[in-house]
């Protein structure tokens, strides 16, 4: 059997295509954050919430550190972030990193030490805060 001269070179154009086309699914467009939050001493500060914001986008992401006080954050988009790190007992940390597509950005931090404090309501003028505090409808409370 013989094949006319043009069905060869459109078979190869059809092949070249579909080759080239299909290799644009395998591109990667995310990128991830991950890190590791330790203390003052190196250890470890497990169940730390973290806050990623994608500064381009406004959208913000949210995990929490394991027990080894890893995290990471997967599937990002390529872009300025902006990484948070909360914990009892510590200060904030706050540090700004670059995601590059199909790439992974670290962002380790070191908390240092703060107050642990508890708020008072807005509501509240206290005075003494171990004996009486006033609320809106200007009452002293007694605290024992």
């Amino acid at each position: 059997m013989h094949l006319p001269r043009v069905t060869i070179p459109v078979v190869a154009c059809i092949f070249l295509v579909l080759a080239v086309s299909s290799a644009g699914f395998g591109q990667a467009v995310f990128g991830n954050i991950t890190g590791t939050v330790t203390d003052p001493t190196g250890a470890a500060v497990p169940n730390a919430e973290i806050a990623i914001t994608d500064l381009d986008r406004g959208i913000t992401y949210t995990t929490r550190t394991t027990s080894e006080g890893n995290f990471t954050q997967t599937h990002l988009l390529a872009g300025h972030y902006q990484v948070k790190v909360t914990a009892p007992g510590f200060s904030e940390f706050s540090a700004s990193t670059e995601v590059q597509v199909d790439a992974t950005t670290r962002a380790d931090a070191q908390l240092r030490v703060g107050k642990a404090e508890t708020p008072w309501p807005r509501a509240y003028k206290c005075v003494n805060v171990k004996m009486y505090c006033r609320n809106r409808r200007k009452r002293w409370l007694k605290f024992v």
